[in-house]
């Protein structure tokens, strides 16, 4: 990576550009309302995405191959990040999250902004192994603008000019109300239109459809309510297995794609599954509860902010450690629900189907927690990468 077919570099040198690094989904994600922004903001500016992952480039050309220039990014080799930069050459770079090259930084002919950046624990340990190395490195970063508190505190313990140093909230946040915003202009499917307590398990892994299905069953039969229940696998080609399970409970069910070719976009049936790729998101606006698979099996959970965003009461189980910053910050505004095990999670959706008040709190405050990272690219925008783009970085 380093080397490109040379119309490319002749179409990269006749503008100024920005620079834009995501590694590979999740970051990619999260920097679309930052991409969206600047390219609203600096229209003179030619955009350039790279990413290192191969599912990160696909998205990324999928998503704006139309606006802007995918490429991979250039190895770390001196050599082959100079090249790049003798073409490209960026007026500003953002690079998501932590992801500290010293050959991208020690060649760089520009400012650059660590955008989302986060530093956990055991990453601290390891950095501070090589403080002593990183340091030149980097004082060449203009702006690290950090998620929380405690990671400033982290990147200056590393070598980070106090200085540079900025918290500003989660990008994760802001891309969960785009997509929600992106999802209510299109046609939305009826899930289900019955007076009823739908559930949504999301993004499960094996054995917790088991764990669900047993859960959903003993509820489901001791309520005078109607429940219904969304399982989403998180790998889509487990649908036929988890329908196996269903039939082996004697529920009725449907398949979403089933219900995607009928006339009616209804379904009457106890059980819906989710065998498609990219519809989970629309399911959220259907539901009234959600479960978030992955965190009741040490696989460290799933996202919950696409569940927040359409103010939905969450219940997690232990194992988050995935997405332990989210949590943290939702437990302490009282916006998510953590349960220990089985009997836990039936207890907790017991009462939240006796106290109907109750989980529409919640769920608006978790929405609240979302909603109050609006508007963070903006600030990007106008506070740092226009003095980046303008020469005018102190």
């Amino acid at each position: 990576m380093g080397f490109y077919p040379i119309f490319l570099y002749r179409k990269l040198r006749k503008k100024d550009t920005v620079w834009v690094h995501c590694v590979s989904v999740g970051e990619f994600l999260a920097a679309e309302p930052l991409i969206e922004k600047i390219k609203t903001n600096f229209p003179n500016q030619q955009l350039v995405i790279t990413t290192t992952t191969r599912t990160g480039q696909k998205l990324a050309d999928k998503n704006w191959g139309h606006r802007a220039v995918i490429l991979y990014a250039p190895f770390d080799y001196f050599y082959a990040v100079g090249l790049f930069y003798f073409f490209v050459r960026p007026k500003a770079i953002v690079i998501m999250e932590t992801e500290i090259w010293p050959a991208l930084i020690a060649l760089a002919p520009c400012p650059i902004l660590l955008a989302n950046a986060r530093l956990s624990k055991k990453s601290l340990g390891n950095y501070k192994k090589i403080a002593f190395f990183l340091k030149p490195f980097l004082k060449k970063i203009s702006y690290v603008l950090c998620q929380t508190d405690e990671d400033k505190s982290r990147f200056e313990t590393i070598g980070f000019s106090a200085k540079s140093l900025y918290v500003i909230g989660q990008l994760k946040y802001e891309a969960a109300i785009t997509n929600k915003e992106k999802v209510q202009e299109s046609t939305l499917l009826d899930v289900s239109t019955k007076e009823t307590i739908t559930l949504l398990a999301a993004s499960t892994h094996d054995p917790e459809e088991e764990l669900f299905l047993k859960v959903y069953e003993e509820i489901a039969r001791k309520s005078s309510k109607k429940w219904d229940l969304i399982l989403v696998p998180r790998h889509p080609e487990r649908s036929s297995q988890v329908v196996e399970q269903v039939k082996e409970k004697k529920m009725s069910y449907v398949t979403y794609s089933e219900l995607k070719k009928s006339l009616t976009k209804t379904w009457t049936q106890d059980v819906c599954v989710i065998d498609t790729i990219g519809d989970l998101f629309k399911m959220y606006a259907f539901s009234d509860i959600v479960i978030i698979g992955g965190s009741f099996i040490p696989r460290g959970g799933q996202n919950p902010l696409e569940a927040a965003v359409w103010e939905k009461p969450i219940i997690c189980g232990p194992y988050m450690f995935n997405f332990d910053k989210i949590v943290k910050d939702f437990l302490s505004h009282e916006a998510l629900l953590q349960v220990e095990d089985e009997k836990d999670l039936k207890e907790k959706l017991t009462l939240w189907e006796q106290n109907e008040e109750l989980r529409v709190k919640i769920g608006k405050r978790a929405g609240a927690c979302v909603r109050k990272s609006k508007g963070i690219s903006q600030t990007i925008c106008d506070r740092f990468l226009k003095n980046m783009i303008d020469g005018e970085v102190l």
